[in-house]
């Protein structure tokens, strides 16, 4: 694996400028600062957030290249509404690229309660640990299916509408916030982790179908280490201690690599995000596997 250098801001002009951009959960974090580097770079950006507020406040602080449409990810009828939109504010009535960003973790309370009880009052709610033994009624209490709904459902949408409008206009760019919950299991954020394994085999499978290359649509993905987040604000120590932390600019940089870099260089990739480190996974990954491919053959 070697250590991938961010684009400049002239290659990030080059290849963004005139474009248009959809950021879901784009309002704060690591959605905010993808907005951001795509406004700075001369795009037209239109962020897809539920929070209106933060919203709203996000649009005007980035100016007038920026749209706020109200979003629901995990309703088809939100993002049918946010890509109408989206093309219809866009100078040049088209999509570019799509970053598919929102995402939520209650589980992340276990390292952001304030005190140990509201930690172990956690663990007994289907809603923070699915295996609780939380009853509703006389019967054990199913787990809600929200991380799913949003974290992966929101990105099965997305895909699917990106796809579809970027077949008309010759092609485009995806791309999925993962995680480092996307590689490797980090108990007690099962089913958080179980959502970000799942938006990475979609994002392997997909970027094999033929109707990407056809298009010239490639898809990725960036995984991110802990960032400096309101999300991740508490979860520093005992448990990163040592270890780099991202800033929410840092990702943005990663998605900027696989927003104006050749398709041949971004399609099927994904990025591991750590301080300023970048590294490109995938690659290695399919070492694992080519071997047996050829094997079968």
């Amino acid at each position: 694996m070697s250590d991938l250098t961010p684009p400049s801001e002239a290659e990030l002009r080059s290849g963004l400028r005139d474009k248009t951009v959809i950021v879901t959960g784009g309002s704060q974090g690591i959605g905010f600062a993808i907005a951001h580097s795509c406004v700075s770079s001369g795009a037209t950006v239109i962020i897809g957030d539920i929070n209106s507020d933060t919203g709203e406040k996000a649009a005007t602080e980035l100016g007038n290249n920026t749209l706020f449409v109200k979003c629901d990810v995990s309703k088809w009828s939100d993002q049918l509404h946010l890509f109408s939109k989206a093309i219809s504010h866009s100078p040049k009535k088209r999509l570019d690229v799509m970053v598919c960003n929102a995402g939520i973790n209650p589980e992340m309370i276990f390292f952001n309660a304030p005190d140990d009880k509201e930690r172990a009052e956690a663990q007994t709610q289907v809603k923070f640990n699915y295996l609780a033994d939380e009853m509703d009624g006389d019967e054990l209490a199913r787990p809600p299916s929200t991380i799913l709904d949003i974290n992966l459902l929101g990105v099965i949408y997305g895909v699917k509408l990106a796809v579809h409008h970027m077949k008309k206009f010759g092609g485009g760019r995806i791309i999925v916030t993962g995680s480092a919950a996307s590689y490797i299991g980090m108990s007690p954020q099962d089913v958080y982790c179980a959502s970000k394994h799942a938006v990475l085999g979609l994002v392997r499978a997909t970027s094999q179908k033929p109707e990407l290359e056809q298009n010239n649509i490639a898809i990725g993905l960036i995984a991110p280490w802990l960032t400096e987040t309101a999300m991740t604000s508490s979860v520093y120590q005992p448990y990163t201690k040592g270890a780099p932390r991202s800033s929410p600019s840092d990702v943005a940089a990663a998605v900027g690599m696989l927003a104006v870099r050749d398709r041949e260089q971004v399609n099927g990739k994904a990025i591991w995000v750590q301080g300023k480190t970048y590294i490109e996974v995938e690659d290695t990954v399919a070492k694992c596997y080519q071997p047996m491919i050829k094997s079968a053959d």
